[in-house]
């Protein structure tokens, strides 16, 4: 059994796939004495490609993070860039706060102000990294500074995927009690 010369091929971007084309026969210029017995090809990946994409509950889960320490800063213009131009806050006993600057100007206006610590759970995350939307449901806690109160909530959050970072594009929230 013989084998023809190897036949490279680039794929993708650090992916190489190999072409063996089989043969029998005498191993000789004129081809009148071989006969084909198939190809074989063969995709070469390179380890540093392999790499899983980022779980999708730990990306979103650090956008709780980051939420809560620009919240616990009083950063709300950080707090609104966390949204999508145009995305909505939809509170309980209130309008639909629509882009970013209303949902800036809810947080100016005493939406719990810089007078709460803010802790928050990323419960769980639906969809998977790459997704155009994933939805995340968490609970937080929210602890007057002088330790005097406690309320406790929940929210669902669609995010958006927008030049390659999440953004909350709908946030749904609500206080338990």
């Amino acid at each position: 059994m013989q084998h023809s010369p190897l036949h490279l091929h680039q794929t993708k971007p650090h992916f190489l796939r190999i072409n063996f084309n089989l043969y029998t026969g005498n191993d000789n210029t004129s081809n009148q004495s071989r006969s084909s017995l198939g190809s074989l090809s063969v995709i070469l990946c390179p380890k540093a490609t392999m790499a899983t994409t980022p779980d999708i509950k730990a990306v979103i889960n650090e956008k709780y993070q980051k939420a809560k320490h620009t919240f616990n800063l009083g950063d709300f213009k950080g707090m609104a860039q966390m949204y999508t131009a145009d995305g909505k806050s939809l509170g309980p006993g209130r309008k639909t706060l629509n882009g970013r600057q209303e949902i800036l100007d809810g947080y100016d206006n005493g939406l719990l102000g810089d007078q709460y610590i803010s802790e928050s759970v990323c419960e769980e995350v639906f969809g998977k990294h790459g997704d155009e939307f994933v939805t995340s449901r968490s609970s937080f806690k929210l602890t007057s500074k002088d330790g005097a109160k406690t309320i406790t909530g929940k929210d669902v959050v669609v995010w958006k995927l927008v030049d390659g970072e999440y953004l909350a594009h709908v946030d749904i929230w609500n206080f338990d009690e």
